[in-house]
């Protein structure tokens, strides 16, 4: 499973994975970028299950993780890359853009984290990633 899969370290561990020959569940918002990253999976030897999915929406997440498990009956590792960032001067952004950040950055990374020990529980074993860096660099410039 990976989270934030259409793009930046999402995209690159997917593609990794998919050269490895993993059984890949493909997440992100973005539909048509997901297409073109099961395509470039499925073309390094990946075997993918495409799930557009806001992590934000904790139903959402559960049926995530349902659908993964009834496709290929466990989820071995979750990788939760996922993530929103707000570029401009800080105090430039809106409310609407710090709720999102938080929703999708706070919320959405808890939810996945709490799906996927879940399935871990059942199993027996699994192994989540959580990727905290998007950019943690401020200046007052």
């Amino acid at each position: 499973m990976i989270t934030g899969a259409s793009s930046g370290i999402g995209r690159a561990t997917a593609r990794a994975f998919a050269a490895a020959g993993a059984r890949l569940v493909l997440v992100s918002r973005d539909a048509d970028a997901l297409a073109d990253v099961d395509r470039e999976c499925r073309g390094r030897g990946g075997q993918v299950l495409v799930v557009p999915t806001d992590i934000a929406d904790p139903a959402a997440v559960d049926r995530l993780a349902a659908r993964a498990e009834e496709h290929y009956g466990r989820v071995d590792v979750w990788v939760e890359a996922a993530s929103v960032g707000i570029a401009g001067p800080f105090g430039s952004e809106s409310v609407d853009e710090i709720r999102r950040l938080v929703d999708v950055n706070v919320l959405g990374t808890t939810l996945c984290a709490r799906a996927a020990l879940n399935a871990f529980r059942r199993q027996g074993s699994g192994v989540l990633v959580i990727v905290g860096s998007l950019l943690s660099c401020f200046s007052t410039r």
